[in-house]
């Protein structure tokens, strides 16, 4: 079995005035996948630059679960949940996730019936985006 590890973006558009229905979901559609890149793109370059070439490459530090107990580096997964938990303080309603039905830690675990829903259609096509509208 396959798994995955995907990045829900839950994205509130307001004031979309004088736009269709098909207008808004395509604009909607188009700042998750900007968004998703963006996240994507830190995340490789956090892991590359940072704890491939310090701990791996140059070995001055460890990367550890335990980081702030250990005085290491944040793991990738670890740097983009805190990075997640500083954005929905700085901007309230706003948030983003790494989730996966097979997470270790259990607030990275699918909670919402779209986040479910979601998981369970990239389990069987990862390729493709999935989208649905879910009022919170």
């Amino acid at each position: 079995m396959k798994k995955l590890a995907i990045t829900l973006i839950l994205i509130a558009v307001c004031g979309c005035q004088k736009q269709t229905s098909q207008q808004t979901d395509n604009s909607m559609q188009r700042m998750a996948d900007a968004i998703h890149k963006v996240l994507e793109i830190d995340r490789t370059v956090y892991t590359t630059l940072v704890v491939n070439r310090l701990t791996i490459q140059d070995k001055v530090i460890k990367a550890s679960e335990h980081w702030q107990e250990d005085k290491a580096l944040l793991l990738p997964a670890q740097m983009f949940r805190q990075s997640a938990e500083t954005a929905n303080e700085q901007a309230p309603g706003f948030s983003y996730a790494l989730i996966s039905p097979w997470a270790i830690n259990k607030k990275n675990m699918p909670r919402t019936d779209a986040e479910v829903k979601g998981m369970e259609t990239l389990k069987s096509n990862s390729s493709q985006p999935f989208y649905i509208d879910e009022e919170l």
